[in-house]
């Protein structure tokens, strides 16, 4: 499913996704429609990071923010991006323009 068919999929539960969140079934859960669940998020999640492994480090991407039916749903995060000058600012924690660690700290 790509992220348009998410992003339609949330509005058939009457949430939207804003530019500052994206939308993502898990590649473990094939059928979300027919309720077989792998790896999905589910309720007590929120606030949960979505990391992926790149070039042998861990980078946050997300935050869940929300959580559609916790067996077949979509999940919605925050684009940690989105906030990448409110983090500096509060945390002096500066978000990788590439793959590698900065802090200018």
């Amino acid at each position: 499913m790509n992220h348009d068919e998410c992003i339609n999929l949330c509005q058939t539960y009457q949430v939207e996704v804003t530019d500052k969140e994206f939308c993502m079934i898990s590649k473990h859960n094939p059928q979300p429609l027919f309720r077989y669940s792998y790896g999905a998020d589910c309720y007590g999640d929120s606030g949960g990071p979505l990391q992926c492994f790149i070039n042998n480090n861990w980078i946050q991407l997300g935050v869940i923010t929300e959580i559609i039916d916790c067996e077949g749903g979509p999940t919605v995060f925050h684009k940690i991006y989105k906030y990448a000058e409110f983090i500096e600012n509060t945390s002096c924690y500066k978000l990788p323009t590439s793959c590698e660690l900065h802090s200018k700290c």
